[in-house]
């Protein structure tokens, strides 16, 4: 569409990535006026003009779709990866 019409910009936590080729796919959650969204976004799309990393945090899981049992300020994105401490970068 021109003149950015229909842009849409969506932040939230990487809960899963799925890595299969041209099939790869990630989730991102967060909290939009107090209800949590889940959005499943094509890596390879045509569709999303940019994706970046805005903070890091190390997890035990791959997946973490825990967070969907957890209260609702777990999921939350800003605040809540500004609390908590970096991540040394990997040797």
């Amino acid at each position: 569409a021109a003149g950015g019409e229909g842009e849409v910009t969506f932040t939230g936590v990487c809960i899963a990535v799925r890595k299969k080729g041209m099939g790869s796919n990630f989730v991102l959650r967060n909290v939009v006026d107090g209800v949590a969204v889940e959005r499943m976004f094509r890596t390879f799309s045509p569709l999303i003009r940019d994706a970046s990393v805005v903070g890091s945090v190390k997890t035990n899981k791959s997946k973490m779709y825990y967070l969907r049992d957890r209260q609702l300020r777990d999921s939350t994105f800003g605040e809540a990866i500004a609390r908590r401490p970096p991540v040394a970068p990997k040797k």
